[in-house]
């Protein structure tokens, strides 16, 4: 157990270490902050309290899943590449240990950024709002909890496969690439497998991954069931995982 979290360490230090993180930082900080200049400046937008500015502020974290997709495509194929895996695997380490502290590492990073954009959301709206108001308005906070909750699971699903891809092909662009071209195409990708095949589209996980849709009000796709869309997702985390492992592991490292 302290052989895996010195590995995690060492890990979230290679991630920290890169400058692009603290540039996807500090983007991340100005872009919410402009955001609540914007909103405090704009009447039409009727933002009266600290917690409705919190829960408009979430729409920012789509950003947060672009970051975690880079981060994920190299932190696998970035070791081979530069020739350092044969450092880590030469050691006696087992193999799963080096996977799984990657893995956790780039599920920390995305946590890390989670928990700043929610605080940093509601120090800027207390600084240009400052009101408190009663316990109803209050309870928006737990209800902005669940949602990045389950905004995160989506996050989860994309990196997840990001991560397999990086592993299985050793290649950060491909993965960012696919990666990509799915988050941004996932509602046409939908349409094409409904056309196709209502099948295809009913088991596509990524029609289910946003768990939103069950909380919020808005339309699921084909009147999805929970039950059924959490199935979907840990069938297809599993199977990532899985499959990221069983490559990792015959990987020959002279490559």
């Amino acid at each position: 157990m302290f052989r895996i979290l010195k590995l995690i360490y060492i890990e979230n230090m290679k991630i920290y270490r890169r400058p692009r993180v603290w540039i996807m930082l500090a983007f991340l900080l100005l872009l919410n902050l402009a955001m609540g200049l914007v909103c405090r400046n704009v009447e039409s937008l009727n933002i009266q309290s600290m917690y409705t500015f919190m829960s408009i502020s979430i729409n920012i974290y789509p950003l947060i899943l672009i970051f975690a997709i880079v981060i994920a495509s190299d932190i696998v194929s970035s070791e081979f590449s530069w020739g350092t895996i044969k450092l880590l695997l030469t050691r006696p380490l087992k193999r799963w240990k080096v996977l799984v502290s990657k893995y956790l590492a780039m599920l920390l990073f995305a946590l890390f950024f989670s928990l700043v954009l929610f605080g940093c959301s509601g120090l800027v709206g207390y600084i240009l709002w400052e009101n408190v108001e009663d316990l109803k308005e209050q309870l928006v906070i737990s209800q902005m909890l669940l949602l990045y909750l389950l905004r995160f699971i989506d996050l989860i699903m994309y990196v997840t496969l990001t991560f397999m891809l990086s592993t299985v092909f050793l290649s950060s662009t491909l993965a960012i690439v696919v990666s990509m071209i799915l988050f941004m195409t996932k509602s046409y990708i939908i349409i094409i497998l409904d056309g196709i095949n209502p099948n295809l589209a009913k088991y596509f996980v990524y029609a289910h991954s946003n768990l939103t849709h069950f909380f919020d009000g808005t339309e699921t796709y084909n009147g999805g069931i929970l039950g059924f869309s959490l199935t979907l997702i840990i069938f297809h985390f599993v199977l990532f995982n899985l499959i990221s492992w069983y490559v990792f592991k015959k990987r020959d490292i002279s490559v």
